[in-house]
């Protein structure tokens, strides 16, 4: 029912990395993959902190709720730039699109069945 929900999502994000900035997980020492995995954990973290700011949740700035056009747009560029950086963190990981599809398909059942409170 969810195969292939990413399609070739992490091959194209490693195409990006070999063509534009000449990276690969498998050539880097492990300084260089220890640190490339805490820098794209940050960035990540960083860029949906962004998106956050853009939704109006603090209800001492006025009204909370969905956001205005302007506010959903800029929302929706941070959380792809988070996606980018959740992309390089996989593919340093070693997870290609079919291991994405094939997790990503059982972690959905399984959270289906815990809560219809069948697991």
């Amino acid at each position: 029912m969810y195969e292939g929900r990413f399609r070739n999502w992490l091959t194209a994000a490693q195409r990006v990395q070999d063509e534009v900035y000449g990276v690969r997980p498998v050539d880097l020492s492990e300084e260089e993959w220890s640190a490339s995995l805490q820098k794209n954990f940050l960035c990540a973290h960083t860029e949906l902190s962004e998106a956050l700011q853009e939704m109006p949740w603090k209800e001492w700035r006025g009204p909370v709720g969905r956001p205005d056009f302007d506010a959903r747009d800029l929302a929706i560029v941070e959380i792809i730039d988070a996606l980018c950086h959740i992309s390089n963190i996989l593919n340093l990981l070693g997870v290609d699109d079919l291991e994405l599809n094939d997790r990503y398909a059982k972690k959905v059942g399984y959270t289906r069945e815990r809560d219809r409170g069948v697991s």
